[in-house]
């Protein structure tokens, strides 16, 4: 089996993933690239700190602020001495020896050439900030998967965890499915119900979510490699569809009573 993640440059959620997928995958070699874009694909650093203000409020932007500085300063300090965690995904590769990929455009007809040279089995994409072309798509042999935080066909699109937090549901979910030209919109593999505790926050649940993904992903790799795979329909008349929380949906979240940390 040769797999391929696609992601994005996130310390502080996303590397929750690859922390616990990687301590527990049996056979890292297996994984011959992971490719890196920035955060959120192609918003520009002021663009995406705008975005981040209007979420979480001065005070909480700050407070995601810390935790970015930190863990950017853990990184240096691992790259330097060798010392303490790595907290990115960059490092996190390195110090693993798996082969890493810088491209902010993975849809273009040069990334598309160099994968399909890779030959994998499996493309992965956690977190990846684009929407993926019918090239891409097909650059795989045997299937080009998803991560959604959220029970689908429930709660496509943007951060779901927020979404499923807004609209006080007592259960969240993740989904892994088939990547096809429509968002979120794949044929199912496995879906795992997360309950959501009266105290949780939204950093607290992504967390939760991102830890428990890496063990499903385990599993529906294992399916692909002795060919047991089952799909399951994800009916769009079922389906609902939510984008970034606008600044005055996060005021309403936190008017609830809701928490982002």
């Amino acid at each position: 089996m040769k797999i391929v993640f696609l992601t994005q440059n996130d310390p502080i959620y996303v590397v929750k993933f690859f922390e616990r997928f990687l301590l527990t995958y049996s056979d890292l070699s297996e994984i011959i690239g992971v490719v890196v874009s920035r955060p959120m694909g192609k918003k520009s650093t002021l663009d995406l700190a705008k975005q981040m203000l209007h979420l979480y409020g001065p005070f909480g932007f700050f407070r995601m602020a810390i935790k970015y500085a930190y863990a950017k300063a853990s990184d240096c300090i691992w790259l330097s001495c060798r010392i303490g965690r790595t907290s990115s995904i960059p490092t996190l590769c390195r110090k693993l020896t798996i082969p890493l990929i810088y491209e902010d455009n993975i849809n273009s007809d040069s990334f598309i050439s160099r994968l399909e040279d890779l030959q994998p089995d499996l493309l992965i994409s956690v977190a990846s900030p684009f929407v993926f072309s019918k090239d891409l798509i097909q650059a795989s042999r045997k299937a080009c998967i998803n991560i959604h935080n959220a029970p689908l066909p429930k709660y496509r699109g943007m951060l779901p965890s927020f979404w499923q937090l807004y609209n006080q549901e007592k259960f969240g979910g993740i989904t892994i499915h088939e990547v096809n030209e429509k968002l979120d919109e794949g044929r199912i593999i496995s879906q795992k119900s997360v309950q959501i505790k009266e105290n949780e926050t939204l950093h607290s649940l992504i967390i939760k979510t991102k830890v428990a993904s890496a063990h499903m992903l385990n599993d529906v790799i294992n399916m692909y490699d002795n060919d047991t795979v089952t799909y399951y329909e994800n009916r769009p008349e079922e389906g609902t569809y939510f984008s970034f929380p606008t600044r005055h949906e996060a005021r309403t979240f936190r008017k609830m009573g809701m928490k982002f940390f």
